[in-house]
């Protein structure tokens, strides 16, 4: 026993060679000693040997099966193994075993949350916070779990009390920024961020905090931070590609992508971020420059799916398709379960005039991403072009789309005026120059983030009044399971993703779907007297024409004229743009996808 507590302080004290030599020792002597045996794991699990340490425990609890700690630390083990249903049965015996135990608890709502198992990982974690409510990891680790479900008001309470809990966490607070920013309160994100910078700084909270400026409309301040994020961790891809999306809107042109070029000049040979500096020339269409960072790229990963996939969009761009489709088909072996990698092949098909196998990859592509409004869109379109029948009836863009004249909330005494008020809020969160690089407007700008999070009470006034469009469209949906929008029909859903974008004289949105919606949408906030004209359709919605420039293959099947207060529902798989148009009056949209819970 004195060995075995020698042992055990000397694993406290960290002196792991020294508890292996003394428990070595004792099972000499005991070999079938249960506790010496879990100690011994758990040297070998801090000594980083994971296999040994796995069996060390399986061998204690063959002695004794009845230990709920050796079952959690064997269930951590394993869990970082990569086993995660053999940890995941670990720590459900643990709490069998030991119900007011809160450790196993805890250890699998990190594993679910690992998972994206969302609604048990908040089970077993609120078990664990009730177990031991003065542990503040586990009310941390409950608050992410909760945000990730859509919870967020609960996430923030769970993300307060771990930030109460763990005073000098910058983590705790660095989550707490997160669910402030969830659920749209921008002024307390950035006083979390600011406290978690106080406490570590690490370019993830700044790119947080930058965020939370944009939220606020401060973009000075959110370029600053995310420049920060920069300084700390060059390597950080994601730093430099916020940078400069804000340096684009901010109209300063000539100091775009700068930072990536001085970065790169020391880390010649990061991968990583090379491959984000060719994705940002790409968008901007600078296919040549694109395609000679990308060759570099690929000579010391050949395999990458990822830089297989832009190589490819950069031949399909400058129209060599042949290449492109060589790089398309390695990219797609390379990385077979993503389904943006399949859409980008099947566009240099269509590009290419082989509508036939665009249209076999869509059908398998279909079959295995059944909800991927992408595929569904490209689908459609290889359904025309190969003369098939069967296009009408998943692209009626006659029948399906509607137009909606919104009612007016109580106390306006008409959507026009209230529009008018609506107008007000939304010319005040419009804080940028420019239009985002990876959007599809062209010649304005959108709101950051998600719109509908904002608590301003007109905009909730608002939404309160979409939602009976929304529901009205979706019980007048037709019976029929077989069909990829009436098939999900149900009185209960969300909004994935809400923003408004404010055209200037020129402006439009290029041709485009909307790959993680279910329905799309556009609301009139404000129009130009010019979309009056019925022959231009100046600023008009246009549906049916695709992005990939088929000439003479192209076809617009509708066009549907903006009013103020008017709302259009849509599939969305529709390709969907709109036309320029001319005047001083800016065009002032609200747009949403909607998605079945």
């Amino acid at each position: 026993m004195q060995t075995l507590q020698a042992a055990a302080s000397a694993l406290q004290n960290r002196d792991y060679n020294l508890a292996r030599d003394l428990l070595e020792k004792m099972l000499i002597v005991t070999p079938d000693h249960p506790d010496a045996l879990q100690l011994m794991g758990i040297v070998y699990r801090r000594l980083g040997n994971l296999p040994q340490a796995r069996d060390y425990f399986q061998k204690s609890l063959t002695i004794n099966a009845v230990q709920p700690h050796t079952l959690n630390n064997l269930g951590i083990t394993l869990a970082a193994l990569g086993d995660a249903p053999g940890a995941r049965e670990c720590y459900l015996r643990a709490i069998a075993f030991a119900p007011q135990f809160a450790d196993p608890a805890y250890n699998l709502g990190l594993l679910l949350s690992q998972r994206a198992e969302w609604s048990d990982a908040i089970v077993h974690l609120r078990r664990a916070s009730h177990l031991n409510p003065t542990d503040g990891r586990i009310f941390e680790a409950l608050g992410i779990a909760l945000r990730e479900a859509g919870e967020l008001q609960d996430a923030v309470v769970a993300a307060q009390r771990a930030a109460a809990l763990q005073a000098a966490s910058h983590t705790a607070f660095h989550n707490l920024g997160g669910a402030h920013m969830a659920l749209g309160d921008y002024v307390l994100a950035v006083a979390a961020y600011e406290r978690a910078i106080s406490l570590k700084e690490v370019d993830a909270t700044w790119i947080g905090l930058g965020h939370a400026y944009r939220g606020l409309g401060r973009s000075r301040d959110a370029q600053a931070a995310y420049n920060r994020a920069v300084v700390l961790n060059p390597a950080n891809p994601d730093a430099h590609r916020l940078l400069n999306e804000m340096i684009w809107q901010s109209g300063e042109a000539k100091q775009y992508l700068r930072s990536f070029q001085i970065a790169l000049m020391t880390r010649s040979e990061d991968h990583r971020l090379r491959l984000a500096y060719a994705n940002e020339l790409l968008k901007i269409q600078q296919y040549n420059e694109a395609s000679s960072e990308l060759e570099r790229a690929l000579l010391t990963t050949p395999a990458d799916g990822d830089a297989l996939d832009a190589m490819a969009r950069a031949k399909s761009a400058i129209g060599d398709y042949e290449t492109a489709v060589d790089f398309h088909s390695r990219a797609m072996e390379a990385l077979p379960g993503r389904p943006v990698i399949l859409r980008n092949t099947v566009e240099t098909l269509l590009k290419a005039g082989q509508h036939k196998r665009a249209y076999e990859l869509t059908s398998s592509g279909h079959q295995r991403f059944p909800v991927e409004q992408g595929i569904l869109a490209l689908h459609t379109t290889a359904q025309r072009l190969l003369g098939d029948e069967r296009y009408l009836r998943l692209a009626d863009y006659s029948g399906i789309p509607r137009v909606f004249q919104l009612e007016p909330p109580p106390g306006y005494p008409d959507i026009e005026t209230f529009c008018v008020h609506l107008k007000e809020f939304l010319e005040s969160i419009h804080a940028t120059k420019a239009h985002p690089t990876d959007q599809t407007l062209r010649g304005g700008t959108q709101t950051f983030g998600a719109l509908f999070q904002n608590r301003t009470p007109v905009l909730q006034t608002f939404i309160t009044q979409l939602r009976k469009a929304v529901s009205t469209f979706i019980a007048e949906m037709p019976a029929d399971q077989n069909h990829p929008l009436f098939s999900r029909a149900t009185d209960r859903f969300d909004f994935s993703g809400s923003w408004s974008v404010r055209l200037s004289s020129g402006g439009y949105h290029t041709n485009h779907f909307h790959p993680m919606g279910w329905i799309s949408s556009a609301f009139y906030v404000d129009v130009p007297d010019v979309v009056s004209d019925q022959g231009k359709h100046e600023g008009w919605l246009k549906m049916g024409e695709t992005n990939l420039e088929l000439g003479s293959r192209e076809i617009i099947h509708r066009y549907i004229q903006p009013k103020a207060g008017s709302l259009v529902l849509f599939p969305s798989y529709f390709w969907h743009g709109t036309m320029p148009f001319e005047s001083a009056t800016p065009r002032l949209t609200i747009a949403f996808d909607v998605v079945p819970q």
